[in-house]
């Protein structure tokens, strides 16, 4: 018979600090070491069809979470994900990635100019009103 796992407990504020001053994997192996055992970053991946409801679930997450950036998925068909902005406006975080498919090799990095441009496309050229 297995032991049951201990309770999931919210990390305490100097935790959360912790986590989210690690530094980046090119810091120096001393450096590092500080947070060993520590996220160097915590995402949280937002669906990008939810619409301004992921506002709130990355509040909800954030207050128990020290974020250091966002993911957006399901960016390949008809969602925008223009909810996203609200999201980094309020809390502060950046976006890091972007799911444009269903396989890792889908996930890129965030390109903001990228992204303005599939939110506003440009009239077509020589086009009327």
């Amino acid at each position: 018979m297995q032991a049951a796992a201990p309770p999931a407990t919210r990390a305490s504020p100097s935790d959360r600090r912790h986590s989210a001053l690690c530094p980046p994997p090119s810091t120096p192996q001393p450096q590092r070491a500080l947070c060993a055992g520590q996220p160097c970053e915590t995402l949280l991946v937002l669906d990008g069809t939810t619409g301004l409801n992921m506002l709130n679930q990355a509040k909800e997450f954030s207050s128990a979470v020290a974020l250091t950036g966002l993911i957006l998925t399901k960016l390949d068909g008809s969602a925008r994900g223009g909810a996203v902005v609200s999201v980094v406006d309020q809390l502060g975080l950046p976006v890091k990635f972007v799911g444009v498919g269903e396989t890792l090799a889908d996930l890129q990095a965030f390109d903001a100019n990228s992204f303005a441009e599939a939110l506003f496309p440009a009239p077509p050229a020589g086009g009327g009103a």
